[in-house]
Formats: structure tokens, sequence, C-alpha cells
């Protein structure tokens, strides 16, 4: 149903306007905030003008990257080589593939075409595809060769894929009229582990972007990439200019919305009613229309958004999950109560797990999440929690502090404290710059209560 990602969609903060016009190319969010809803409305959207590629790295060969650029240069170095050439060779495909793209210097657009060719390079088909032909001994040869011929002098040939990328990036200034074109990188997360090389070479990819998007700007490419990246993922790349790409080439995509007097001006709210009015033009708001205005002593807007962790994937989820349960033309409380038994059980806590894994074994994280289940409090001391944890024989070696700010950081849990006047409520996901801390008392997210058999 395309219409759900066309006229369904909330364009939050002006996202795709900075994705199309602007210099901003890193797009930031938890997992289920939108980054994968905002590649494929860009595609649907997509017209004679411009065209979008999505490029997911779901199978991404991170162990054969690393075999792109040998030599004994530092890691940061190989992989932001291989990164200019990976990227580089994909524009250059985009504009081959464009039959309204035309470079000036045609001729020698042929002649690399034909050498790599002949290897196996062209067309283009994905990234990952296109680390392992470039790491084949049939391609090393080729590009060794080509080097040569290049240089003309065969002691070069060791740094075949710096001469290589260089000509493609003489190639690429060649071409000054086509499509406009936008490549979307996505997918990052999901061959994600909790080593260091792999943060590495994402740190790597990130910073190329940025550097071949300022070269693209510069010399009127009509080319640019975008990266859509978990905000946590980003959070712990070893990367001394974060900071300043931060600031100025990225955009959150937050769905909290701090000190909106009415809730029913939520994002999120918007979402739900704009994809209703696919189906009913007329209907205002889908909360005041089919459900009660108040549920566990708030008011229904709050009580629900109170369940999710303020993201479309979450929100949406919960809705369905009501909805599975009416049976009438109105909800009722009984529906609200099983649908949020069913959206804790059967989703709520599985997304935990899930944005858990590659940090910590899977078969752990369904451990640690018994230790809730054992306490059965929503809310508790850190020492308490690593008493029960310490009780768990296979999370001995597991650093319990470390299972805490994981928690932490997909708002699994969160704080309440005293500010000497009210009792406050902190998550990551209402303030991404919060950090879990073992004096505050820890607060388990109501999405997890049912699943885990609290006592509230």
């Amino acid at each position: 149903m395309p219409d759900l990602l066309i006229k369904g969609y909330v364009d939050n903060d002006k996202v795709v306007e900075k994705a199309l016009d602007k210099t901003t190319f890193l797009f930031l969010g938890y997992k289920g905030s939108g980054k994968s809803s905002l590649s494929e409305h860009l595609r649907l959207m997509s017209d004679e003008s411009i065209i979008v590629s999505p490029e997911g790295l779901r199978d991404f060969p991170y162990k054969t990257f690393n075999r792109i650029v040998s030599g004994d240069a530092e890691k940061e170095i190989k992989a932001r080589n291989s990164w200019r050439w990976l990227l580089s060779v994909k524009v250059l495909s985009k504009l081959l593939d464009d039959p309204d793209a035309h470079a000036v210097d045609d001729s020698e657009v042929r002649r690399f075409v034909e050498v790599f060719s002949q290897a196996g390079l062209f067309p283009v088909t994905d990234m990952s595809a296109l680390v392992k032909k470039t790491s084949s001994r049939t391609f090393k040869m080729a590009v060794k060769a080509f080097s040569v011929r290049l240089s003309q002098n065969i002691e070069n040939a060791e740094v075949s894929i710096d001469l290589s990328t260089e000509l493609v990036m003489k190639l690429l200034k060649s071409y000054k009229e086509s499509h406009r074109h936008i490549i979307v990188i996505d997918e990052l997360d999901d061959n994600i582990t909790n080593r260091e090389d792999r943060f590495i070479t994402i740190a790597a990819l990130i910073n190329e972007v940025k550097s071949l998007n300022n070269f693209m700007l510069r010399e009127n490419i009509p080319v640019k990439i975008l990266i859509l990246c978990r905000t946590d993922i980003f959070d712990r790349l070893p990367d001394a200019n974060k900071n300043k790409i931060r600031r100025d080439f990225s955009f959150s995509l937050l769905w909290y919305k701090e000190g909106i007097n009415t809730p029913s001006d939520s994002p999120l709210i918007q979402l739900i009613n704009k994809r209703a009015q696919l189906v009913y033009p007329d209907l205002r708001d889908v909360l005041s229309s089919f459900f009660p205005t108040r549920y566990a002593n708030n008011s229904i807007y709050n009580a629900l958004l109170d369940y999710t962790r303020h993201t479309p994937r979450d929100f949406i989820q919960l809705m369905n999950c009501i909805q599975n349960q009416c049976k009438g033309n109105k909800v009722t409380r009984d529906d609200i109560e099983k649908g949020i038994k069913e959206y804790s059980l059967e989703y709520f806590v599985t997304e935990i797990e899930d944005e858990m894994a590659g940090y910590i074994d899977y078969d752990k994280t369904k451990l640690v999440l018994g230790v809730f289940a054992i306490m059965r409090k929503r809310e508790f001391s850190f020492q308490e929690f690593h008493r029960n944890y310490s009780n768990v024989a296979e999370l001995k070696e597991t650093d319990v502090h470390e299972v805490m700010r994981l928690l932490y950081d997909c708002s699994a849990i969160g704080h309440t404290y005293s500010n000497g006047r009210d009792t406050m409520h902190t998550f990551k996901y209402r303030n991404r710059n919060s950090a879990f801390s073992e004096r505050d008392t820890i607060q388990l997210h109501k999405g997890l209560w049912k699943a885990l058999n609290v006592n509230y």
C-alpha cells in the first residue's frame, strides 16, 4: 500500500527538504523511528527529475571489505580508502545508467568501463556485490594492469586501488548534466556486533560520504548520498569528528516533543490520523472518535503514548494490537487492556531483545529481562537489581554496568528522581543526552510491565 508512505507520511520537522536540498546527509534515529520509511518515501515520491536509489547493507561482507586495501596502514585509513573507491564507483555506475547523463571525457569513461566490465565490476548491482568483486583475484589483476597503464610505472602497481579511485573521481568531474540522483544507504545495524573494527568501518563510511558529497557539490555533480544510522550506533563510533558531523551535517528523527500543551498535537497522533484518513477522509481524530476519553486515570492520548518510546513503529504496533481485540464500533477499556497485553508480550519485549542484539548474546538478553520478571517491580534501585542479577550464574561474565547502560540507551529503563520540588521522569527517548546513573531510582518502561508480570 504505497499510499501509506506517500499521503500517509508525516514530514516531521521538514526532513524531506533536508534530505533533498540541504547539506544534511546523515539521518539519525533510534530503532523504529522512521529511517527506512524516509528512504521509501523519497523513492516513492521521486519523479522524472530525480532518481532515488536505496542501498541496503543488510548482508554487507565486512570481513571481505577489510581485504580490499592491503598494506600496513592503520585500519581507519584503509577503511576510508576502501569506501572512497566503492562509493565513487557506485556514483559512476548510477551516472552510466542515466540516459540523460553525459560526460565530457566520454572516451575515457568507455575505456574504464570496458576494462572493468571484463573483470566483472560492471554492471554494479549493489555495494555488497561490489565488495566481493573488488576482492577477487581477477579484479585485482585488472586493477593492477589498468593502474600500471595509467602510471606507466610498474612500481606504482601496489597503490592500484588509489590510482583507480583517482581516475573515477576525475571521470565524475566530467559529468555536469543528468537527472538528480539520491543514493540512500540503510541497514547499517543489521550485522552490527560489539567489535571495534565494525565501528571503525561505519565511522569511515560516514566520513567518506561527507567528503564525497562535498566534492560533488563543489564540482556541480548532481548526486547526493544519504546515510540512515541508528543513534546508539553513531554514539559508539570512534571518531574525533563525530560532534562536528552531528552538528553540521546530521538530523535526528525525534518524535517526542517536549512541552506540547495538547497531546493530540503529537506527530505520532498526526501519523495515525493521516493513515486513517486514507480510508475515512472526513475523520478528524482517531482517538477522540473511537476511544474512551480516559484510560488508567490519564487522558487517552498520554495513556497510550506512555506505552511507547515515542517512535512510529511502537505506536503503530500498539494501535494494531488494540485493533485486533475490537469487536464493536467503539474501542472499550477491555479492548485496550487486552491490546496492551498483546503489544507487551508479542512486540515490545522482543523489540528490546532485538535492539540489544550484537552488543550482548541474545540468550543473555533473555536472562537479563528474566531478572526483571523475578523482581516484579516497576521501580527499584541499582543495588537491588544487582543482587538479583548476581544470582544468575550465566550472567556472571557479563558486566552489569554495561547491561544497564544498554537497557537505558534503548529506553527499556529510565530514571525517576527528585529536583527538590517534583518527582521527575526521564528516558533516553525524551533526552538523548541523558545517561544511566546508579544513584537514581530505576524505572522499568511501561511497555514491558505485562510481559514481565510487573506489579502495578
